[in-house]
């Protein structure tokens, strides 16, 4: 009885961040034991013991939830990664994916070949309307620093910092799909940093390889 009422007496907001909680570990479980497609509104309510009118209430759709929980798991991360600070862009965007590609690995490989698959359409960085109204923060931060190399005069080609990001955000999730396939036999942050470097070479500008001489050199 006591139980009970202290359960009755806690504020809305914790147990709204319960509810939230309970269902944010089951879809990780779920993705990491039994993969993606067993990600569905229905599983995840039974297994979360949340009704589906109670889902609906904090996600919209299960898009808007995977977006949501990477987001929620990236925050350990995101403080370091939104300090990235340097002038040079192109050590940035390297560095911000070295960074991107640690937390994916500390989720487990598992984990990373059960999330990185077509059906999810929370990786469509600019195609899906719930991950980019998440904010997502290796999509601000990125798109912050190619503005700040195109307003320094460090990019020779005529396009937007979201153009280029969503290049690079292609890149990034070729690689980790390759890298899933070749059953993680190779390093994927050096793997990623040298394509991505490949990459931004061929888009610099003079007045970026003067400034930064070295920027390529092996």
């Amino acid at each position: 009885m006591a139980d009970t009422a202290t359960a009755e007496k806690l504020p809305r907001r914790v147990k709204t961040q319960q509810v939230k909680d309970r269902i944010l570990a089951t879809t990780r479980k779920i993705l990491k034991t039994k993969g993606f497609e067993y990600v569905t509104v229905t599983n995840i309510c039974k297994l979360s013991g949340v009704s589906v009118g109670s889902f609906y209430h904090h996600f919209d759709s299960k898009d808007n939830l995977l977006s949501f929980y990477f987001r929620e798991a990236f925050d350990v991360y995101a403080r370091e990664f939104m300090d990235i600070q340097n002038d040079d862009f192109v050590k940035n965007i390297i560095d911000s994916y070295g960074l991107y590609n640690n937390f994916m690995l500390a989720q487990g490989a598992d984990f990373i070949s059960n999330f990185y698959t077509h059906r999810n359409k929370s990786l469509y960085t600019y195609g899906n309307r719930a991950a980019h109204s998440m904010d997502i923060p290796i999509v601000r931060k990125n798109e912050a620093i190619l503005r700040q190399a195109i307003d320094s005069g460090y990019i020779a080609i005529d396009a937007t910092p979201e153009e280029i990001n969503s290049d690079l955000a292609i890149i990034e999730k070729g690689c980790i799909f390759d890298w899933c396939l070749c059953d993680n036999s190779y390093s994927l942050v050096e793997s990623t940093g040298s394509i991505m470097r490949n990459y931004l070479r061929g888009i610099v500008s003079e007045t970026y390889l003067k400034n930064y001489p070295d920027a390529f050199r092996v």
